[in-house]
């Protein structure tokens, strides 16, 4: 029996918190939470339409009075409650409504489910649904492989859109980053493998993501990287 090296799926599901923005003091203060992320940190992205008023919207609890772990950091912190910075669904299952996308401008909760770090190909979103239709031509295929249509935008875009509405971090903005599971999930199923053009480019993807966050990381300045970033959990 052959057996093929698992290493290429070794991509950590990456934890990182960090105060970022200028300034050299010992003692950290934040108002407010910032979060990129996917499925794990999402504060109701989905929540809208059919999605709400059956009481779902939320990937990890879905009671009025549960939290979410952004929720829970940003209580601990005296903060106030984080919100989805974008809401919506692409759906085009007969029955679940879709709902056009809209920023939430007030809102710094980023984190989206199936977002992957830099593809938007995650699981059931709209990118795959789109691209299976283009394939097919065929909607009943299109609603099989991701009728949903969660927006699913990557992690590196859900940080250049918060530096879009606010130019650069604050210096008292806690900022959350958990991503990395639905590579691995996509990298499982093939779909990112072939995408990246076969077995031999999927071996490196993990550590051409971890460098792209590292990357986007930089935009935080030294203080942030010296003093407060805290790596809380990783899965490799």
């Amino acid at each position: 029996m052959n057996y093929r090296p698992l290493y290429a799926l070794a991509l950590p599901a990456l934890l990182v918190l960090a105060s970022c923005g200028g300034g050299s003091s010992n003692n950290l203060t934040f108002n407010s939470v910032v979060s990129y992320g996917d499925s794990l940190s999402d504060l109701g992205t989905y929540q809208v339409g059919t999605v709400a008023a059956a009481g779902g919207g939320k990937f990890t609890v879905n009671s009025p009075t549960a939290k979410v772990w952004p929720e829970l950091v940003a209580a601990q912190y005296g903060l106030p409650a984080p919100c989805a910075a974008q809401i919506g669904l692409l759906s085009i299952i007969p029955g679940v409504a879709a709902v056009p996308v809209q920023e939430v401008s007030a809102c710094r909760n980023y984190a989206q489910g199936s977002s992957r770090i830099t593809n938007p190909a995650g699981p059931k979103s709209v990118a795959i649904q789109q691209g299976v239709l283009a394939a097919t031509g065929s909607q009943e295929a299109a609603i099989a492989a991701a009728g949903l249509g969660l927006m699913a935008v990557p992690v590196v875009n859900q940080m250049a859109s918060h530096l879009s509405r606010v130019g650069s971090y604050s210096g008292t903005a806690l900022v959350t980053v958990l991503a990395g599971p639905n590579d691995v999930f996509m990298q499982l199923n093939g779909v990112a493998g072939a995408a990246a053009g076969g077995a031999g480019a999927g071996r490196r993807q993990p550590l051409r993501l971890i460098s792209r966050l590292m990357v986007e990381g930089e935009r935080c300045t030294p203080r942030a990287i010296a003093r407060s970033v805290q790596p809380v959990s990783s899965l490799a």
